[in-house]
């Protein structure tokens, strides 16, 4: 969302005048006649005059022409957004969006839209964020009347199809999977989650059940509910003539009705929770990354501008305060920042963030904490206003150079109800900040004695317990819910129980026995085949050495090279020629459910599981004894068992896949005794139905020796967590 006027290209102006001075030096100018050297002042936002009309049915539309190139830029901005979602099915306003674009409307299906936008070099998006959605196109000025007709067709026509929505769920699934891999996207969702409150839309997140919920019809609705002409407003810059833009535009949008007349309510802001420190623990980092901080507030606020100011000089930029305090003097910051979290829609987040060695976490925060107590207590010098002003004048000036940009934001401004002359008056505001209206916001604005302070790492290796802050301390748990079941699993009786026992007992028996089983601890298996991906099918040689319970390595030779993924414990990584890093916490809990999985190892203890005949069904053609087995590790685990020999040759469970959890399916053929103990020589893999792989083993051993080094990190991620 565009939160507030971001002041951070005074890089642009400086880059600019590094290349003047270097000219100078090169030209064979001394030192003094570089001092001497004299800068015009930057101007003042030129903000042009656009024709505004109202459509027909409350469109406003801002025109400016610019005829220099034959290209269009149209900008919607939308009345809806996230905000207007239930929690049970929180991500349907961005699907909303996403399948609108993808899918199309009656007019241009989305695989037809896809080749005319591509053959006229236009583009066409659409996106739904919390509190607003933007559509936007991009023509050339002969493709002007096509692009028109396409732009009112999709908003007003979308047909949502089904195929659509599922690749828009498949992408949803895949950020709800990873959403854990990075400290800084846990640190972002769950402070917001913090500050907010877990009961109000801008805390909510998607979840796979979220993701479930949401059917076509959820997605009808929520666009005749909250997507219509109401509270929209456009801008059209570019290569066009006036009247004839007009009048098209009337013609296609103004007799569209109206929705819901007055927009929406606002979801209500949440009150001021006590101070806490809240842990997130995050396996396998070598670093913490934290955040404190409080609700902010509109910029429509007297304060906005001050607190702009006083941002820049405590933590926005390389000469900010908390910058040159804990990154340069002290060393003990690999980033560090704030943002005065000032917004157009609601009060924002002000927030300091810092990331640092995990063992100076507790240190690190401390001095953030003292460098803003600092500001508050001893205020800012004159130079450092200066400064401040000076960057944040000249970043507007190059921020709003261009006509474009300024219609864009002037359109913004309008859209949340802000005065036509905010941009000047901002301006002028800045400018007129004071040494003592510094002083005053920083006690006013920013209370770190009302923080929320989150901390992302490892608390066994922080320097000092998290409780020295002199705040409560509370964990979260960062795990992520499994999607819900798709299989009906009946409510178990002793019967039927018992009846899951005495097939487990008979498929122990039928790979060689439990006594012998259980003399396993280890085994070496190869295998050749293919896998596919992404439509494609690829050669695979694989050896995997699996030590039961809880370790594994996997080398795989792939045609673009060998990958080693290994498992040890709760650790694992992964080797590649491109480098070694460690494995996300879904793929290591997914290797241990591989284990978990594994026949020699589930049937060796097979007494110790809970076991539920689901009884005799026939499945693709064959008739199997199904046995459900609860596990906490394996979801949807249910083993198919040939009703003549007791052989296992199918399992369905759910399994992790690079777009999330999918439902999978191993089947087991071509059953072989090796060492007095059978081993399915054929396996294939499906994920949602669509084969994976398909693997023949070729060698398998019982109890190798096993070399230690298969199990050693490699020394770089030891450097890594070290610190080295």
């Amino acid at each position: 969302m565009l939160s507030r006027f971001e002041p951070w290209r005074p890089a642009v102006a400086a880059l600019s005048l590094l290349a003047l001075v270097a000219t100078a030096v090169f030209a064979g100018g001394t030192e003094e006649r570089i001092k001497k050297m004299k800068f015009p002042p930057l101007g003042d936002i030129k903000v042009p005059a656009p024709e505004r009309i109202e459509l027909s049915n409350g469109i406003i539309v801002y025109f400016l022409e610019n005829h220099d190139f034959p290209l269009v830029d149209i900008q919607a901005q939308l009345c809806t957004g996230s905000i207007y979602e239930s929690k049970d099915k929180a991500g349907l306003a961005w699907l909303m969006g996403e399948v609108m674009r993808s899918g199309g409307s009656e007019k241009y299906p989305g695989d037809e839209l896809d080749l005319i936008l591509e053959s006229t070099g236009s583009r066409l998006e659409i996106r739904i964020a919390d509190t607003y959605g933007t559509l936007s196109l991009s023509t050339l000025t002969d493709n002007l009347d096509q692009g028109l007709d396409i732009l009112a067709d999709v908003l007003r026509r979308p047909i949502f199809p089904e195929d659509k929505i599922d690749l828009g769920k498949v992408q949803m699934r895949t950020d709800v999977s990873s959403r854990n891999d990075e400290p800084a996207a846990i640190l972002r969702r769950e402070f917001r989650k913090i500050i907010y409150g877990e009961n109000s839309p801008y805390g909510w997140h998607t979840e796979y059940t979220t993701i479930a919920s949401i059917s076509r019809n959820d997605l009808m609705e929520f666009y005749k509910s909250y997507l219509g002409p109401d509270g929209m407003i456009m801008t059209v810059y570019g290569d066009f003539s006036l009247e004839m833009i007009k009048s098209k535009m009337e013609n296609l949008l103004g007799d569209w009705s109206p929705r819901y007349g007055t927009r929406p309510a606002d979801p209500p802001m949440p009150g001021s929770p006590s101070p806490l420190v809240t842990y997130a623990h995050k396996e396998g980092t070598t670093s913490s990354s934290i955040s404190m901080g409080h609700l902010s507030f509109r910029a429509d606020d007297p304060d906005y501008a001050a607190m702009q100011v006083l941002n820049r000089i405590l933590g926005e930029g390389f000469s900010s305060r908390l910058f040159t305090g804990i990154r340069s003097r002290m060393g003990l910051a690999y980033s560090v920042h704030s943002d005065d979290g000032v917004s157009f829609h609601h009060p924002g987040i002000f927030r300091a963030g810092v990331e640092t060695r995990i063992d100076s976490t507790v240190k690190t925060t401390e001095a953030v904490l003292e460098e803003i107590r600092k500001i508050r207590e001893e205020g800012v010098t004159e130079e450092e206003l200066r400064a401040a002003k000076e960057g944040i004048l000249n970043g507007l000036v190059f921020d709003f150079s261009s006509e474009s940009s300024v219609l864009n934001r002037m359109a913004f401004c309008e859209f949340n109800n802000y005065p036509p002359d905010f941009l000047l008056k901002y301006q002028d505001a800045v400018r007129g900040v004071t040494v003592k209206d510094l002083r005053d916001i920083a006690k006013r604005r920013i209370r770190p004695d009302e923080f929320q302070i989150l901390v992302v790492g490892d608390q066994e290796r922080f320097d000092e317990p998290l409780s020295n802050l002199g705040f409560p301390v509370k964990e979260i748990d960062l795990t992520i819910p499994d999607p819900p079941s798709t299989i009906d699993i009946p409510v178990p009786t002793a019967e039927t129980l018992a009846e899951g026992q005495r097939l487990l007992a008979g498929a122990a028996e039928a790979l060689g026995g439990s006594a012998a089983l259980k003399s396993i601890s280890s085994l070496r298996m190869s295998y050749q085949g293919s896998i596919t991906q992404g439509g494609n099918s690829l050669t695979i040689d694989a050896v995997i050495w699996t030590i039961f319970p809880n370790r594994m390595r996997l080398e795989q030779t792939l045609p673009f090279g060998a990958m080693i993924q290994v498992l040890d414990g709760d650790e694992g990584w992964v080797e590649t020629p491109m480098g070694n890093r460690p494995l996300p916490l879904s793929q290591i809990e997914d290797m241990k459910a591989d284990l978990v999985r594994d026949p020699v190892y589930f049937l060796s203890h097979h007494s110790q599981l809970t076991a539920q005949s689901l009884g005799r069904k026939t499945v693709d053609g064959s008739d199997y004894d199904l046995v459900h087995i609860p596990s906490r590790q394996v979801a949807d685990w249910v083993i198919y068992l040939n009703p003549e020999n007791h052989q296992i040759e199918r399992m369905d469970y759910k399994a992790q896949s690079r777009t999330g959890p999918v439902s999978a399916t191993s089947i087991f053929t071509d059953w072989e005794p090796t060492g007095g103990i059978r081993f399915p020589r054929s396996m294939e893999v499906r994920h949602n139905g669509e084969d994976l792989m398909r693997l023949l083993m070729k060698e398998v051993e019982i109890n190798p020796g096993i070399d230690p080094s298969h199990f050693e990190k490699p020394e770089d991620l030891k450097s890594q967590e070290t610190g080295d």
